[in-house]
Parts: structure tokens; sequence; C-alpha cells
């Protein structure tokens, strides 16, 4: 006797759904994907320009504006912008639309791309609507964090060039899964001049894919022979001090190594914390898991290509450059491959996890929460005996647990995960409300609140059996992460929307530069200027020794007019010292001539003030002060204010 059974579609209001969670979310598939866009969406919000992606904006005012930033030290030596294509069309865009309106709407367009692609990967790795949504909400939950000191994460929350260039390396990986590595190509290529590090990080794991499982034997040959003509072109650029390929001959002298530690430690592989290591390692004991786990023959292979990329690519980084000083090899930071392997890797094995639990031994589940664990506790001193278990046990015969046993086991290990969760979204959320302290929507960001909404819209799904309520719930979902998304506070609406309408700048010539007593290179956002020094250009420092030298000393310098008991040389660097009677002097501006005016909140009666701003933003002084260094520079050492210790 056959028996057909009718699978409901979208379009069915009053279908019945099966139970089987499989069978539901594949009936509902473009609404669970709409769901979990909107859980992405809400814990990835728009804060405005920061981080990297102040240095981004700086490069796009600069492409449109050079002459604007010609005193700027950071723009003095060249830049990285002049290998990407990326900040010529951000430019362009914020011509015709503002700076405010072209970073909000090109990172909401990152954002939607980058989970696209992850998306996609995950359905072609694990061949399970399950898999992938637990994939997609653990990619969520998980700290996104990789590399050194945790600055760097994969899907930034701030607009750079990679926000660009990530999304078509994930749709490469997701290609190679499917074995499909002429259009995996095309994407690796088309990614090259967006950013030209992650589309290298792409290739070389293209590369180990073609050449360990080539199509043919022919195009293996062909692809080993353009490496090699290749790899001596380079060498060939190199000996002819053609840039950046002459740095491939060069290295580091002792006084320009000692800014790259002092200032961009966080690319130093040997300088990398225990939490950094750490996290490495869950990386590498979940990919041992996985060799034990994922059935799919395309998957296997490209994850087997990422992690031999990933290894080999930290050991050559580590030799060359940390160990041998090698300018090249430490600029181009091919360690950053781990960006796509933190991203993949947790989530992968937690999908299979939650959708073949009864085919997976007992060591195996007890071995991937380990090393989740260790993951989430990577700052803790039991974080290294978590991985050290977790890891024995992948390679351990199956344990025996008494059935009676079980269920309490599971539930002590989903507990001791939920705390661990629960301390990471706390720490987010502080993390929140000291740098934005006046954001909107606080209790929005907890990545736990989104994933948990999520859970509980597919679980009501599920209990109703009825495809509308998905869809409903679904499209509120995207229709509040929409609409809260850009959390921007007002001090931060205010200065984005300020450039040409601020008094300062009429008095400010275009090639004159600003001392902002910020971290952030605020005289780029506000005033479309040159800013004379602040902790972010500091990133510059790793690929050009003049303009290490010239920050350095910039910094050095400045920094001395502000350090005491109460500003130390870390708060000083990031920015958090403030302007007074002390610092506020005309001995600010006495070392270096090319300064020529400082903004300030700080008002010093002692001093004259050549113009002043006054504005009404909720949470932001109402006054901002232009102070001229000429006319600071010209006052008699009467007219000079005394120093605390001058007064003593």
């Amino acid at each position: 006797m056959n028996m057909t059974v009718e699978v409901p579609t979208l379009s069915g209001t009053h279908a019945s759904l099966p139970q089987d969670p499989e069978h539901f979310l594949q009936s509902n598939a473009k609404a669970v994907f709409v769901l979990l866009l909107a859980v992405w969406l809400c814990c990835h919000p728009w804060f405005g320009f920061w981080h990297d992606g102040m240095l981004y904006l700086g490069q796009a005012l600069h492409r449109a504006n050079p002459s604007h930033f010609a005193g700027d030290p950071f723009f003095m030596y060249g830049s990285q912008d002049n290998y990407t294509l990326f900040t010529g069309f951000y430019a362009q865009l914020i011509k015709v639309i503002g700076l405010a309106s072209a970073g909000r709407y090109l990172m909401l367009l990152a954002h939607v791309a980058w989970f696209s692609a992850f998306y996609m990967f995950c359905r072609v790795a694990t061949r399970s609507y399950l898999a992938t949504m637990a994939a997609c909400l653990t990619a969520v939950a998980l700290p996104p964090f990789y590399g050194g000191i945790g600055i760097f994460s994969y899907a930034e929350p701030f607009l750079t060039a990679r926000s660009a260039a990530e999304p078509l390396v994930l749709l490469a990986l997701a290609l190679l899964v499917q074995g499909r590595q002429l259009p995996a190509l095309v994407a690796l290529v088309a990614a090259l001049p967006l950013h030209p590090l992650v589309a290298f990080s792409g290739l070389t794991v293209w590369f180990a894919h073609v050449v360990a499982f080539p199509q043919t034997r022919r195009i293996r040959w062909i692809v080993l022979a353009l490496a090699v003509i290749g790899l001596a072109a380079a060498l060939g650029l190199a000996f002819a001090h053609v840039k950046p390929f002459d740095s491939l001959l060069l290295t580091y002298n002792p006084t320009w190594w000692l800014f790259v530690s002092n200032f961009n430690g966080q690319v130093l592989i040997s300088l990398w914390t225990q939490g950094d290591l750490v996290r490495l390692g869950s990386l590498m004991a979940l990919y041992l898991a996985s060799t034990r786990i994922v059935t799919d023959q395309g998957a296997r292979r490209l994850l087997a290509c990422l992690m031999g990329v990933t290894v080999l690519s930290l050991a050559v980084s580590l030799i060359l450059g940390d160990w041998l000083h090698n300018i090249f090899i430490l600029s181009i930071q091919i360690w950053r491959i781990l960006s796509p392997v933190q991203a993949l890797m947790p989530g992968l094995l937690v999908g299979l996890l939650i959708s073949r639990r009864e085919h997976i031994a007992g060591n195996l589940q007890a071995a991937i929460v380990l090393a989740l664990l260790a993951l989430l506790m990577q700052d803790h001193m039991y974080s290294v005996l978590l991985l050290i278990s977790g890891t024995l046990l992948i390679f351990s015969k199956p344990l025996k647990i008494r059935p009676a046993l079980q269920p309490y086991l599971a539930v002590g290990l989903c507990l001791a995960i939920l705390l661990a969760l629960l301390n990471e979204a706390l720490k987010m959320s502080s993390f929140v409300l000291n740098h934005f302290y006046s954001t909107s929507y606080h209790l929005l960001y907890p990545h736990l609140v989104s994933v948990g909404i999520a859970t509980l819209v597919v679980a009501v799904g599920l209990r109703l059996r009825s495809a509308n309520s998905v869809i409903v719930m679904a499209l509120v979902c995207l229709l509040c992460a929409v609409v809260t998304w850009d959390r921007r506070s007002d001090s931060e609406t205010f200065f984005e929307n300020t450039q040409g309408q601020n008094p300062f700048e009429k008095i400010v010539r275009p090639d004159e530069s600003i001392y902002w007593n910020t971290f952030r290179p605020m005289p780029w956002m506000v005033f479309n200027r040159s800013s004379y020094v602040n902790g972010m250009q500091a990133s510059a420092i790793l690929f050009n020794e003049n303009f290490a030298h010239e920050y350095a000393m910039r910094f050095n310098l400045v920094e001395s007019k502000y350090l005491d008991k109460k500003c130390t040389p870390y708060l000083f660097g990031t920015g958090q010292c403030e302007d007074g009677p002390t610092n506020l002097t005309p001995d600010l501006c006495a070392f270096d001539d090319r300064l020529r005016w400082i903004v300030s909140e700080f008002k010093n009666p002692a001093v004259p003030v050549t113009a002043t701003w006054n504005f009404t933003v909720e949470n932001v002084p109402g006054h901002m002060y232009l102070y001229d260094c000429v006319a600071l520079r010209k006052l008699s050492p009467e007219q000079q204010p005394q120093t605390g210790q001058e007064k003593k």
C-alpha cells in the first residue's frame, strides 16, 4: 500500500505541519531565514564610526579631498587606501548622500551579505535546516573575536573594506564545499580589489583545495605552475624595489620593531595572551572532533584545507614575522585566515551536535561541550584544563555512562554552557554601556535575548503547527530589528552631521592640523581636516617606518603634557585623559610649529580662545572651544599660565 504525504509550504495557510523540527524548518525555510537575519541584525547594531571604521572613513574623505589631509601623519607617507577600490566607491557615495548615511547603508548591506553567505555555507556543509539554524544562533551567541588581545572579530560591527570582502570569501568557501572551484575563484577574485589581505586568505584555501582535490590532474599542475610563476614574479618585483613587494627582502630595524611591539602588539603571535591561545586551541579541538562527526565529503575536504592553511599561516607568521621580523610577512597578517575559522567551526559543530546527537558518541559530545566551554572561559585559569580534557576525549574510547546518570550529565553540561554564555552576554553588554553609554535600546543588545526569541518563535510555530504564525513572527522580528538597528547616541549623530555646518571650519584652513584629545581622529569626521595625532592612527606603524617615527614623536611629545597621577600612559593612549589647566597651555603648542589648532570641551580662562561653538545635545557639553597655537606661542612669559608645579 502506497501512502503519499503532502509537505506543507509557505503558502499553506491552514496546513498542518509535522512535529519533526527538520521538516518544520524545511517547510518554512524562507521565514526562518528572515527570522535568523533579524536576530543577526539585532545583535550587530550600528553605533556609528568607531574602531577601524573611523580609519576607513578618513581614507574615503582623504580620497575625496587629499589637500585637506596633507598635514596628517596617517596620510603623509601613503596609506593602505592605495590597495583597495572600496574607499573610492565609499568617497563617491559620501559625496552623494553624506557620510552618516553612506556609512549606515553600506554597513547594513554588508551585514545582510555576510549573514547570507554564512547561512549558505551552513546549509551546504550540514545539509540540515536544523543544524543550519543552530549554527546561525551559535554564531550570534558565541564571542566573535580572533587573533590577539580580542581586537579582531568576524563580521565587525563597523564599516571597513573587510566588511565588503568577507562575504565573498564565505561564499567562495561554500562553493568549495560543493566542489565548484571555478565559481569560488571568481568570488575570491572579486574580493581581491576590495581587501587584498582578506581575499588572499581565501585564495590560499582555494589553492590548497585545488591541489589536494583537483577536478583533473591537469588542473593541479596548471595551478602549481601558476603559483611558482607568481612567487617568482613577487621575488622579481621585490628585487626591483616595487612596493609593496620590496618589503619581502626587508626586516624591521630595532627602533621600528620597538614601535611595532608597543603600538601594534596585537599582530604579533608571540605576544598573544593565554585567552588568545586557548581560543585558538578550542578551534583546533573542534576541528579534530569534526573529523569524526562530519560525514559530507565536500565539507570534510573544505575543513581539512581550511585548517591546514590556518596552521601553516600561523607558523609562517610566527617564524618569519615575529622571530625574523620580516616586514612583508608581518604586514600581510596571513593569520587573519582565523576569521572564517572562528565564524564557521563552532557553529558547524554545534549544529551537527544538535541535529545528529543520536549518532555521535558520548565522548565526542562531551569533547565539543568542553571545547566550547574553554572558548567561552578563555581568560580563566581553568580554560586550559577544559581544553586539554576535551582534546583527550576526542581520542578516547566511547564512554559508557549509566542510563540513569545520562540526563543529569546532559543537564549539567547544558547549565555550564548557559552560565558561560550569560557571562559572555553580560561582558558584551558592559562593553556597550562603557563605550556607547548614551546609546539607545540597551536591553536589546545581549545576544542571548535575541537567540531566546528566535528559539521561542520556532517552538511556538511547532506547537501551533502553523506556517503563517512563523511568517508573521519572523516579519515582526525583522521589522523590530531594522527599526532598532541604528543605535547611535545623540552626540554621535550630531557630530556625524556637522561637517560643513560648524563655525570652526570657517576659521581653520584645509591645510592646517587640529589636535583634539580623543582616541578617534575626530577632526576627520567633524571638520574634514588633518588630525595632528591620536591613538587610532598608530595602526599604520606596522607598514611604514617614516610614519612610525613621525607618529611616535608626535604622540610622545603630546603625551608628556598629560601624564600625571590621574593620567597613565594607557589612559592617554585610549583617549581617556581629560583636558585641564595643567595641559591646555602654550606648552602644548611649543614643540611643533605644524600644530596650528586645538579643539577642546575645556575652557582655560588663562589663555585666549579664538572661537566658541555652542550647541545643545543630550549628554554632550554645550560648548567646544578653538585655541590658536600661533596666538599661544606669542604669549609672553608673564601672560602664560603657571602649572601646579611652578606655583609650588
